[in-house]
């Protein structure tokens, strides 16, 4: 082959190789403007979902539906917060396809989309429908910045998240949606509602080395009595309220794990709240140790007693054109408040956590529920 011919050969192939790049190039920002503003899951149908597993590193959350109501399943069908799910499902359904690009297999582990077990794991959302089919899997890699990464990129929501289909492996996607709710925390997930004594008549704390106090709701406006009360001592009507109305709308922050003894929970060596509401609701509290992690301190819930079904006392001079409507407002308030009572009920089957400040006002021992002395300065003293 003369030195002519083999000059026009190797031109050639440089001008092949260079037209498919500027293909490929093309190509690539076709696809790129092609996919953006589509939806990222154009099938999907909340309707549809029975079941939405979240996957992580550390470990796996299921929320499972049951009937009209949500339950994750690894904390033995503990109630999780239906809205919260509702909103994720509507959220995955209204994801847009922004940024677009093709993605290497070496990237995966920089954008933790990586398989799991893998490092830089993605997170793996996978939905099914109740008879266990498919709708969607979904990987959830880093949070997206528009500037630059901040130092504290766990503690910042971010502008966006990297994504990827498993049926699109090649590309990454961004959402501008930061997905924040694609976590297998339980705390996140669970349904808040603990118990609320509204209307208290009586509290009573018991701890473990044996101190205990008590109050009792005093007729009319007298305020609270502390049993038993000392000769030369005073309660402090502020602190004696605080505490009996600690319960008013106490809120579950998480649920523990299955199987977590009581030793670990610090319930070998529980503190024991009792209280009474004015309707004969009794309530029965088992408080252990804190948890550091999130200043909640773990518990144990338990209705002893139900307000019975009473007939409604006609008000005084009530006319007999409106007994129909104040009977309709108390079957209905009642019912209402039986169906609260049955919810708390059912709080038992679980060893629970609650914030820990939201019961401030009532771990409390005997000494600070009483009037402080004046320090030893003698009555009557003058300068």
């Amino acid at each position: 082959m003369s030195a002519r011919m083999l000059a026009v050969l190797v031109g050639l192939l440089v001008l092949i190789g260079t037209g498919a790049a500027w293909y490929y190039r093309q190509d690539n920002r076709n696809t790129t403007v092609e996919l953006l503003g589509k939806p990222l899951l154009p099938d999907l149908k909340a309707a549809q979902v029975a079941a939405i597993e979240i996957r992580q590193p550390e470990g796996t959350l299921t929320l499972a539906r049951k009937g009209e109501n949500w339950v994750i399943t690894e904390r033995a069908d503990f109630p999780a917060d239906a809205t919260k799910v509702r909103e994720f499902l509507l959220k995955l359904i209204e994801l847009k396809i922004g940024q677009n690009e093709p993605l290497a297999a070496a990237d995966r582990q920089r954008l933790q989309l990586a398989d799991t077990g893998k490092e830089g794991a993605a997170t793996r959302l996978v939905l099914k429908a109740a008879d266990g089919k498919l709708l969607g899997t979904l990987l959830i890699g880093k949070k997206y910045f528009k500037g630059a990464t901040p130092d504290n990129a766990d503690r910042v929501p971010g502008d966006g998240r990297f994504v990827m289909l498993p049926t699109a492996a090649e590309r990454v996607f961004i959402v501008s949606d930061p997905l924040a709710q694609a976590t297998a925390k339980s705390s996140l997930w669970v349904q808040t509602d603990g118990i609320a004594v509204a209307n208290p008549v009586m509290m009573e704390m018991r701890f473990h080395d044996g101190e205990r106090w008590r109050i009792n709701k005093l007729d009319g406006n007298q305020g609270w009595k502390l049993d038993p009360l000392k000769p030369g001592e005073k309660a402090e009507q502020s602190k004696l309220s605080g505490a009996a109305y600690g319960l008013y709308e106490l809120k579950i922050s998480d649920v523990a794990v299955p199987g977590l003894s009581d030793a670990d929970a610090g319930l070998d060596k529980a503190l024991t709240l009792t209280a009474e509401s004015q309707e004969g609701a009794r309530y029965a509290l088992k408080l252990g140790k804190p948890r550091e992690q999130d200043a909640a301190i773990y518990a144990r819930i338990a209705v002893e007693k139900a307000p019975e079904v009473k007939p409604r006392v006609p008000y005084k001079d009530e006319k007999p054109e409106d007994k129909a409507k104040f009977d309709k407002e108390y079957n209905e308030r009642f019912a209402k408040d039986q169906n609260r009572y049955a919810r708390e009920k059912a709080l038992a089957a679980w060893t629970v956590t609650v914030p820990l400040k939201s019961l401030n006002e009532v771990l409390k021992r005997r000494a600070d529920l009483l009037e402080k002395k004046d320090g030893g300065k003698k009555a009557g003293a003058r300068k």
